[in-house]
């Protein structure tokens, strides 16, 4: 078995990363995440588990941490 993921996912998941590195600074409500992709929180929720193994709050933690490492690192 072979997984074809259709290039309206991958544009859906692609727009969801641009979105969070682009406002990672800022508090990214679910709904307004959500809205930007066309789904309501819940599907949304279920939709960035399944693609990344991991829900939407840990990842914008991970991504903050990153951020605040890669600052303490280069100064």
């Amino acid at each position: 078995f072979q997984y074809n993921a259709s290039s309206s996912e991958h544009e859906r998941i692609n727009a969801i990363y641009e979105y969070c590195f682009n406002h990672y600074l800022e508090k990214i409500p679910l709904d307004v995440i959500a809205a930007e992709v066309g789904l309501v929180p819940s599907s949304f929720c279920r939709y960035f588990k399944s693609k990344t193994g991991k829900n939407f709050t840990k990842f914008i933690l991970e991504l903050k941490v990153g951020h605040a490492c890669k600052m303490l690192i280069e100064s």
